[in-house]
């Protein structure tokens, strides 16, 4: 007597495509948050170059950097934006001539900073003492 085989999948053969499913997808999940980090730092990195150059129409028109990140300014608006962006302000110092400001980067562990020098970049540490500039420029 002849039987028939049903068709279909084992429960093995489930858990083991189950099980690759989930691999992949804690893969592309981890590169996905990684390449949303650094979106956010490039932005964050683009608006601090903002700054650089609403501090120089800012010292154009009162001759000082101090205030020049005062509510209702282009430097108050970038900084919000920044901070929008997961990035926080490490330090700001404008004082007469000199100005310094520094950010952590989204991922927390980086500082990205901008000095009345023209200093846009990386830095080890925040602002340094006065004349305020940023470390390691």
């Amino acid at each position: 007597m002849e039987t028939k085989k049903e068709k279909g999948f084992t429960i093995i053969e489930l858990i083991v495509v189950i099980s690759i499913i989930a691999v992949l997808s804690s893969i592309v999940l981890t590169n996905v948050v990684s390449y949303i980090g650094k979106g956010d730092d490039a932005a964050i990195k683009q608006q601090v170059a903002q700054i650089r150059i609403a501090a120089s129409n800012f010292f154009n028109d009162h001759g000082t950097y101090t205030g020049m990140c005062g509510v209702g300014t282009e430097c108050y608006t970038a900084k919000s934006n920044i901070e929008n962006l997961k990035g926080s302000l490490s330090s700001i110092n404008t004082v007469g001539n000199t100005f310094c400001i520094s950010f952590a980067l989204s991922d927390g562990n980086n500082q990205w900073c901008v000095d009345n020098t023209g200093y846009v970049g990386l830095t080890s540490a925040v602002c340094s003492d006065s004349p305020y500039s940023c470390s390691g420029s």
